[in-house]
């Protein structure tokens, strides 16, 4: 097994990249990310090796949200931060544990194990330029169920906005890219 990127300076409680047998993977999970021009970066992949193709095979432990961001007819904005919550309080990063499967088919859900860790994650776009033809932006969430739906808040330079996603009982599966509709970026205001 391996994780990329690697763990530096594994401890008898972390997973160490070539341990023969190992299945526990204890991690963290960063609450910010950084945004990639038209694309996204893994905060954390889990791979297994396959002894047929003499290769590791790597999988997404979380769910990634690709989403278009508009903004009005004629403007421009810069867009800072995009912040992600599940609306019934859902842990969206922190210390984690990974148990994979003997098959390695699937990874096992990523149990939070510290409930007082932060229930919002942060994508930090550095300024990213949203035009009105529309920009997509990536965001990678535990796999969970948000029973609630989730809460997208956008900071740009010209003002803020929260988008709600209600749709009740959203699941997130691993190695999953979930595409959410256009968001237009209409309703900024200068809070």
């Amino acid at each position: 097994y391996a994780l990329y990127p690697q763990i530096t300076n594994p401890t008898p409680s972390k997973f160490k990249a070539g341990e023969a047998g190992a299945r526990l993977f204890s991690v963290s999970l960063a609450e910010q990310q950084s945004a990639l021009d038209g694309s996204f970066r893994y905060p954390l992949l889990i791979g297994k090796w396959d002894d047929v193709n003499q290769m590791f095979c790597f999988v997404n432990p979380f769910s990634t949200l690709r989403f278009t961001v508009k903004a009005p007819a004629g403007e421009t904005l810069t867009l800072r931060k995009v912040q992600v919550t599940g609306r019934n309080g859902e842990m969206m990063w922190g210390d984690a544990t990974i148990s994979a499967n003997s098959d390695f088919a699937t990874v096992d859900a990523v149990a939070v194990v510290n409930k007082n860790q932060n229930v919002k994650a942060v994508l930090d776009c550095q300024g990213m330029t949203v035009t009105d033809e529309g920009r997509d932006v990536y965001i990678c969430i535990p796999a969970q169920e948000y029973a609630k739906g989730l809460s997208i808040s956008f900071i740009c330079d010209e003002g803020n906005m929260t988008k709600d996603l209600k749709v009740a009982g959203i699941t997130t599966k691993q190695n999953q890219l979930v595409t959410v509709p256009a968001l237009p970026l209409d309703e900024l205001d200068d809070s």
